[in-house]
């Protein structure tokens, strides 16, 4: 019997618990791995903006013409050395409230990405040094009630403790699911977004731009903002250390993020 191997034409990968381990830091293998692609595009698709992955690619020699990045879970399509925005959607202020108000409600923290970029938050806690280290920029502290109007936003976030997000995480009010694309990027960041806005549209939008088969694509993730490119792609590789309810959506099981999880997939699949 002839077995046929799909041919894998682009690669879109999340970062936090999968390509990067507790450390934060890229295995040696999964850097080697990824750098000897010579057919395949790997793209990183993440919450994170640019800025926050810079090093990232840089790393693993992405920072150069017809490489991009699929950022703010979706919200966001890039090409990385150009910097040109390949598609972008926002949500207005009216609906960066509306998360507000619940987060106070609910004694909550409170993050927002301005449409440029600017991460903002009404008053700075320990989730605030974590953002910014990992996005590499500086938050700026403001009365939310106080926002032109007129301002966009790519996202925001209600950010807390592992148990605070279970505990709201299903009972998010009807009036924001309605509204925005609401995921779980880890266990303490609950993301709030356009509704046009997932990693999987954000993969559309990209292999339409490159004029790829979506078939040709696979996809690698950890968590339920991850669910998203694993439906649409056409392989899904989940982690070992996943989310264990996106299980049905996965083609493959991989290693854990520890253990060069994705070079073991793309070697697996073998991807060239």
């Amino acid at each position: 019997m002839v077995i046929f191997v799909k041919k894998i034409k682009l690669i879109a990968c999340d970062l936090d618990g999968t390509l990067l381990n507790s450390k934060k830091e890229i295995t040696k293998e999964n850097i080697e791995t990824i750098k000897s692609l010579k057919e395949a595009l790997f793209v990183v698709a993440t919450g994170r903006p640019l800025d926050g992955i810079k090093e990232i690619n840089e790393l693993l020699g992405l920072n150069r013409s017809n490489c991009y990045s699929i950022c703010y879970n979706g919200a966001m399509i890039v090409e990385n050395n150009s910097h040109k925005i390949i598609a972008k959607e926002t949500i207005p202020y009216s609906y960066i409230k509306e998360v507000y108000d619940y987060a106070i409600l609910n004694n909550l923290n409170f993050h927002a990405f301005e449409d440029d970029g600017t991460l903002i938050t009404n008053a700075k806690n320990p989730y605030t040094a974590v953002e910014e280290k990992i996005n590499h920029i500086e938050a700026k502290v403001v009365d939310i009630n106080k926002i032109n109007p007129t301002q966009e936003f790519i996202k925001c976030m209600i950010i807390s403790s592992e148990e605070n997000l279970d505990r709201i995480f299903n009972n998010i009010p009807s009036s924001l699911k309605e509204k925005m694309n609401v995921s779980r990027s880890s266990k303490i960041f609950l993301e709030f977004q356009n509704p046009k806005t997932n990693k999987g549209l954000g993969l559309e939008e990209l292999t339409n731009y490159l004029n790829i088969n979506i078939n040709d694509t696979m996809a690698i993730g950890d968590q339920d903002n991850d669910k998203s490119m694993l439906i649409v792609a056409g392989t899904a590789v989940l982690m070992e250390n996943r989310f264990k309810a996106l299980d049905p959506y996965a083609d493959f099981i991989t290693k854990s993020n520890e253990e060069s999880g994705v070079a073991y997939a793309i070697k697996h699949f073998e991807v060239k």
